[in-house]
């Protein structure tokens, strides 16, 4: 609902057939996996979306699972199509990021104690040069508040926070 305030959200969320979980990737608190793609006017962001859900199968039912969904927004790619979103480098990045914070068990404790954070992903072959360092990486911020978007809300288990991702030139 927090995502349908900004724009549309598509009818159809970006999953998996098969779990990656069961890959080797990271868990997330409940197994399910999925990206929402949300279209307000003249852009589009993609969302985690899972990572928040309340756990399942352990004695931590009552948590709002890592208390976090991440996302990137993309202006470019705001009139794409499921195979060109699935195939696209913003959905590359946050299916990295969010892989990499379902490792971590979640980042808002990180981000309430230091602020924004920044990282390097791999993004060779996904990204022109000029957006990459010289070992291949894209540089990103993360948790910078955007504006006219959401940095929490409010489920029934806790809050859950909404982190961007940012790109950076090298």
């Amino acid at each position: 609902a927090a995502w349908d305030d900004v724009g549309p959200s598509d009818a159809d969320v970006i999953t998996y057939l098969i779990n990656p979980q069961f890959q080797g990737k990271p868990a997330w608190p409940n197994t399910r996996q999925a990206y929402r793609v949300v279209r307000p006017a003249g852009s589009l962001i993609i969302a985690s979306d899972g990572l928040s859900d309340p756990f399942v199968g352990t004695d931590m039912a009552d948590t709002q699972g890592f208390g976090c969904e991440v996302y990137i927004e993309a202006p470019e790619f705001a009139g794409a199509d499921f195979h060109g979103l699935r195939h696209s480098w913003a959905f590359s990045l946050i299916e990295n990021f969010a892989m990499n914070v379902a490792n971590w068990g979640g980042i808002s404790r990180q981000l309430e104690q230091n602020g924004v954070l920044s990282m390097e992903l791999p993004a060779q072959d996904q990204l022109p040069d000029a957006w990459l360092t010289p070992d291949g990486n894209a540089g990103f911020l993360i948790g910078v508040p955007a504006p006219n978007r959401p940095n929490r809300i409010d489920m029934p288990f806790g809050p859950v926070d909404l982190i961007a991702l940012t790109l950076l030139t090298p």
